[in-house]
């Protein structure tokens, strides 16, 4: 199991890419649609194994019978999107996405087929509210194939670091020790104030900071 890639959100696409490739120093690579969702994507690799994914609602999609991810219908976090692009979520590979989903004691959310062109892939999609605690917890994914990220070119960009910062430790420690994931993230205790997820990032102008 390894990171398999992060999650950006943004107020449109536009906004999203010009903001990061301000800041990392690199173009964006095309993505693609979710026509579940009613969302699209630009992609940048972070490795062989690892990309960053920007996310944002797709104006031209019909409206989804269902809550999109992340909370992006969440008029709190648009607001907030619009004022700059945030650090939504992360993912993890699996190789059996079902029994790695049965291990959670928190729960992450339902196994559901998604697709796109001839890259098929299956998910956890958390139920309920995107915020607090369970904003850190990660989501599950297996790819039918080759992930995304041995497909984009190199970019020079990698993940340093994951920081997952909460004052609820105890749930989040053994969230991740049951998936066997604990050693890939940095887990910082907080006294006060809310939770928060930060991506340390190497690009070739320096390391930056992404933040939730």
């Amino acid at each position: 199991m390894h990171i398999d890639h992060l999650v950006i959100g943004a107020a449109t696409l536009e906004q999203g890419r010009d903001w990061l490739e301000e800041r990392l120093g690199v173009p964006a690579s095309p993505g693609g649609r979710h026509e579940l969702m009613g969302t699209h994507n630009l992609l940048w690799s972070l490795g062989p194994q690892t990309y960053l994914e920007l996310l944002a609602v797709d104006p031209a999609a019909a409206a989804p019978s269902r809550p999109r991810w992340f909370g992006l219908d969440d008029p709190h976090l648009q607001a907030r999107l619009k004022v700059s692009p945030r650090l939504l979520g992360w993912g993890l590979a699996t190789e059996d996405v079902a029994r790695d989903a049965a291990l959670s004691p928190l729960g992450l959310g339902p196994v559901e087929p998604m697709s796109r062109g001839d890259r098929r892939w299956r998910l956890t999609i958390p139920e309920g509210v995107h915020t607090g605690h369970r904003a850190l917890l990660p989501f599950l994914i297996q790819w039918e194939g080759p992930s995304p990220a041995r497909s984009l070119p190199a970019s020079g960009l990698s993940l340093s670091r994951l920081v997952l910062e909460t004052p609820e430790t105890a749930a989040i420690e053994a969230e991740l020790k049951a998936l066997g994931a604990l050693g890939l993230v940095d887990l910082r205790e907080t006294a006060l104030g809310e939770s928060k997820l930060m991506a340390e990032l190497n690009t070739p102008e320096g390391a930056y900071s992404l933040v939730s």
